[in-house]
């Protein structure tokens, strides 16, 4: 139960003023650059003169088709972070008291209810800078607190999206949000000192005199699976040296399968020239095309790429251990692309769940046991990618 519970319902999310403005400039914003990634594709094939009936090919092109996949991609999520935003926004404002820490570049909060209880624990879309400082201590929710909502100070202010992720690990909050259970005395029988241990894990000491109550240690949290690494033991057979050559081999496959291309093109478009002129846009293109067939089609079908059907290898998903489904292949191939600017990986969450590793086929079809404890493997840097199987191989 929320604080406004209560008292007189607050209204829908979207009939607050500064909240229908947020709303309102964020799906505007995204449009807008989806709108401008898919202008690039006809630009490019304008300025590289695929469209016209030209006797070289041009090179012109080659900003515009840069442009494409990052403008459609950072698009399409913003234009789906937007849908959430509005779908959250159809339900009322309910208030909550807030607790807020921010972890590495995430912003976490937790909602507590009236009665004390956590009502769920979320982080924010946003991660440039810290939208809840300490002396935020009530908020209005719109939504479910234990999936997705919109959060926002009293009013409509500071209107972010927050969600529940699947997969990050949540988190050690500074104070507690669930009351304690009502403490039944247990006589600590196995030792002489005067100790005494609660049921809910307090231990009282008596020093001079007096009652001191030691909370318990606050427990672990358990690391997420990461499947197919270099060090799980459910795949033993060596594989690195698989895992790299299978790797250049795709590597140079796409290039030479991408200049073939373009020679092709050339050699119809320039029929009496001596000298051919490949285009650079055309190789470019076809390079993403080929690698997508490759790394997203294939080995969405046989579960390998040509590298890894040639070196006995699979494909695993790090966190379930089985095939990943396609839209993990996807946006694999999507990081990949991009993973030289760096960018993706910091907003991503576990960024190495989208370098998926490789195997042998015999230990993919063998039976595996329960998954050991492993160490949290997100150090804040890019994985090695040939030796962790990350990209290609």
């Amino acid at each position: 139960m929320s604080l406004s519970d209560t008292a007189a319902p607050l209204p829908r999310a979207w009939l607050t003023a500064r909240t229908l403005w947020t709303l309102t400039w964020t799906t505007l914003r995204a449009l807008l650059i989806l709108a401008g990634g898919i202008a690039c594709i006809p630009l490019f094939l304008h300025q590289s003169g695929i469209l016209e009936s030209s006797t070289a090919a041009s090179n012109n092109g080659v900003p515009a088709f840069l442009a494409i996949l990052p403008l459609t991609w950072i698009g399409l999520v913003m234009t789906r972070t937007s849908i959430r935003r509005w779908i959250a926004a159809r339900h009322r404002w309910r208030e909550f008291r807030l607790e807020s820490c921010r972890y590495q570049i995430s912003e976490w909060v937790r909602l507590i209810d009236s009665d004390g209880n956590a009502a769920g624990t979320l982080v924010l879309r946003k991660w440039i800078y810290q939208v809840f400082s300490g002396e935020d201590q009530v908020v209005w929710f719109a939504g479910r607190p234990d999936k997705v909502g919109l959060i926002a100070l009293p009013g409509g202010r500071r209107t972010q999206l927050a969600y529940r992720p699947l997969t990050q690990i949540t988190p050690t909050f500074l104070t507690a949000s669930t009351p304690a259970p009502p403490q039944r005395e247990i006589v600590d029988t196995t030792t002489d000192l005067p100790t005494k241990v609660t049921a809910n894990g307090f231990t009282v000491h008596r020093v001079d005199g007096r009652l001191v109550m030691v909370p318990p240690s606050t427990p672990k949290p358990e690391p997420p699976p990461d499947f197919g690494g270099t060090g799980d033991s459910r795949y033993p057979t060596p594989r690195k040296l698989r895992r790299t050559l299978a790797y250049l081999f795709d590597v140079t496959v796409h290039v030479g399968l991408a200049v073939g291309f373009a020679v092709a093109i050339a050699a119809v478009t320039q029929p009496r020239a001596e000298q051919l002129d490949l285009s650079v846009a055309v190789s470019l293109g076809a390079f993403t095309v080929i690698s997508f067939l490759d790394r997203v089609v294939l080995q969405h079908l046989s579960h390998a790429t040509f590298g890894k059907l040639i070196f006995d290898l699979v494909i695993v998903d790090r966190d379930t251990g089985h095939y990943p489904p396609f839209r993990r292949l996807f946006w694999s191939w999507v990081y990949s692309m991009f993973a030289v600017t760096y960018i993706p990986l910091e907003l991503a969450e576990r960024p190495q769940r989208y370098f998926l590793p490789a195997v042998r086929t015999a230990d993919m079809r063998s039976p595996r046991t329960t998954p050991p404890t492993q160490e949290p493997t997100t150090t804040g840097r890019i994985p090695d990618a040939v030796g962790n199987g990350a990209i290609d191989a």
